[in-house]
Formats: structure tokens, sequence, C-alpha cells
């Protein structure tokens, strides 16, 4: 279910984030306007520019990233919640609202992403001293890890047993490889890279 469709009183926040004194920090839910326009907006704009893909984000990355920031405004504004000042609760109640209505986890993941360097541009302008959005994690996807490929011990057995039980150099490198894999865990790439010495 999209955000938009959950009802307006479902995870609404205690209490509404503070806002700021004055216009510097200004967002949407403060004064009305686009969130480009705003003082934290640019120096979003300004961090895309720079740093994102050390100053080579391309179109499509940055119109992305982008969407993120808006949606989270967006959300913001529902929540009567300050753009510029808003809490780790309210970056905490975000995720959770986005779990219930049905993101995946590595979907929650790139969202959350965006928030933490949306405001780490906003520490490094002066803006603000904290960044909200550092250290919430995403949920953990279960499923991911549930639908890991691995062989059974029996499966792993088997394919040892497999390889011809001689002495020749072939049939040594095949039960090396495969215990370096099965048995120890490395990855391909790094038993691919890995020297005679490396294994001694």
């Amino acid at each position: 279910m999209p955000l938009s469709a959950m009802p307006s009183s479902t995870l609404r926040l205690l209490r509404p984030c503070p806002r700021p004194a004055g216009a510097a920090a200004c967002c949407p839910v403060c004064r009305p306007q686009p969130v480009g326009e705003t003082v934290v907006g640019q120096a979003f704009a300004t961090f895309l520019r720079l740093e994102v893909a050390h100053g080579a984000a391309t179109p499509d990355t940055q119109r992305g990233y982008w969407g993120q920031v808006r949606a989270w405004a967006a959300w913001c504004q529902g929540q009567a919640c300050c753009f510029a000042t808003a809490s780790a609760t309210a970056v905490k109640t975000y995720r959770q609202q986005l779990v219930e209505a049905g993101y995946q986890p590595a979907s929650i993941a790139h969202k959350l992403a965006v928030l933490r360097r949306f405001y780490a541009a906003t520490v490094a302008e002066g803006l603000r001293a904290d960044n909200p959005a550092l250290g919430v994690q995403p949920p953990r996807d279960r499923r991911a890890a549930e639908s890991l490929p691995c062989l059974a011990e029996g499966e792993l057995v088997g394919l040892l047993q497999a390889v011809p039980r001689t002495e020749t150099g072939p049939a040594l490198r095949d039960r090396v490889l495969l215990a370096l894999l099965g048995v120890q865990g490395l990855r391909t790439v790094e038993v691919v890279r890995a020297n005679v010495e490396d294994l001694a």
C-alpha cells in the first residue's frame, strides 16, 4: 500500500518536530515552497553536484535522490513535522510506516541511506548539529538469508567424493578448491585470486 493511501492517524508522532526560529532552515511545512528552493534543499543540491559519484552523478541518479527526499518531505508535512529539524524519532516512525506499507527491506535501506546523505549535507553546511538518520537501520531481510543458495552437508560430501581419489595435480587442485569454497566459506573471487603461497 502506498504511503499516501494510509490513514493519516497511522503512527503519528507524539509531538511535532520543532520548527526553526528563523527562515534560514525553513521547509515546506513551515512555509509552502518546493523542496529544492529551501535552504536545506539547496545544501543537498550542492552535495549531489559535488559529492555523489565523486561529482559525476548521472541525471537519473540525481532524480532518484530527489524523489526520495521529496517523499520524506511529503511525509513530514503530513505529520506537521519540520523537514529541517526532524528528529531521529521521526525518521524511525517513517521507517515503521514504510514497513507497514509493505516496502521491502532493500527499498527501505535505500530510502534511509538517502536521508543520511541529505542530513549529512545539512550538517556540513552548518544548518543543524546532528544527523537524525544516522544509526537508523533498515529492517533485517530475513527472506534473503533464508533464500541464500547453499549446499546441504550431504550434498557437499557427495560433491567432494565425486572428485577422483588420486594424487594427480588436477584431483588435488579440485579437492582443495571445493574445500575452500564449501568448508571454509571463501568467496569465488577469493579462490580465483588465491596463490599457492597464500594457502600454505
